[in-house]
């Protein structure tokens, strides 16, 4: 699959800098080196610090998802090492449970 990268970002209006940044999600063709079997992800999902918990992950990771069916992509993937319980409330399912990163103190989620 050739898959070039897919975003969706939100930002809102600010009357003094114009837009302010919120967060941004991205349809990704490889995402997990020790997964190259699994396309496309859902990466990328990064919301600011100031807009944490005001829906705004649960607004861009439906719209990545869209995309990936405006694709034809039926199945799409993604790596957490703290957001599972968001992604559940999205309707996503565990694969696995796995250690990625040597950073990492505890497992994380494949969906």
């Amino acid at each position: 699959m050739a898959l070039r990268r897919v975003g969706a970002s939100l930002s809102r209006r600010n009357r003094v800098d114009g837009d302010e940044p919120l967060g941004t999600g991205a349809l990704v063709e490889r995402d997990m080196e020790t997964h190259p079997e699994l396309s496309p992800w859902l990466g990328g999902v990064y919301v600011t610090p100031i807009a944490r918990r005001r829906g705004v992950a649960s607004a861009i990771v439906p719209h990545v998802m869209g995309c990936a069916v405006d694709f034809g992509m039926r199945d799409l993937y993604l790596y957490t090492a703290s957001a599972e319980r968001l992604y559940g409330k999205l309707d996503w399912r565990r694969l696995e449970i796995t250690f990625y990163s040597s950073l990492e103190r505890r497992p994380s989620c494949i969906s």
